[in-house]
């Protein structure tokens, strides 16, 4: 099919938003863990953050976050996997300003579970010279497969609460 990635540049509001707290909303239908078995959801990446899937089985994918720091790189992966082939609405909540806590996931109104699989260490990266890319990689190679819909950013969290009462 034809490239359908976004490249959304690096302007200011789009920089370092996690920072004092930030969320990213959107809804995905993946179709398979996608190009490199990694597909990006959105990314900013290069110095940053990734927001993806992976670890396709059984016709479920999860949904991973990663952010850049100074020492070590912090993961978070769902314990709830989404079912390959439906819509779904992601909710991303994360405050960067202590990289060791774990974001907020939740997916179709639920708050959810994660396993941090790579403890972050250091501060955070800072993202501003890195461009923003929705269903890709800054370095291409990664792309989504499916589609990414209604992508909203903030630099503001809200409660968690709201996310969910939202989506009812």
């Amino acid at each position: 099919g034809a490239s359908t990635d976004i490249n959304v540049g690096s302007d200011a509001s789009l920089d370092n938003i996690f920072d004092g707290g930030g969320m990213i909303s959107c809804y995905i239908n993946p179709l398979s863990n996608g190009e490199a078995s990694n597909a990006r959801i959105i990314d900013k990446s290069t110095t940053g953050w990734t927001y993806r899937v992976s670890n396709e089985s059984a016709g479920t994918i999860d949904v991973v976050f990663l952010v850049e720091t100074s020492g070590t790189i912090g993961r978070w992966e769902t314990t709830t996997a989404l079912t390959l082939g439906e819509l779904n609405k992601v909710d991303l909540y994360y405050n960067s300003d202590n990289v060791t806590t774990a974001p907020i996931f939740i997916i179709n109104g639920n708050k959810v579970s994660l396993t941090q699989t790579s403890t972050p260490t250091g501060t955070r990266a800072d993202d501003s010279a890195s461009n923003m890319r929705i269903g890709d990689s800054n370095a291409g190679g990664e792309s989504f497969d499916g589609f990414i819909d209604n992508v909203k950013l903030s630099d503001k969290t809200r409660p968690s609460s709201e996310a969910i009462t939202s989506y009812n």
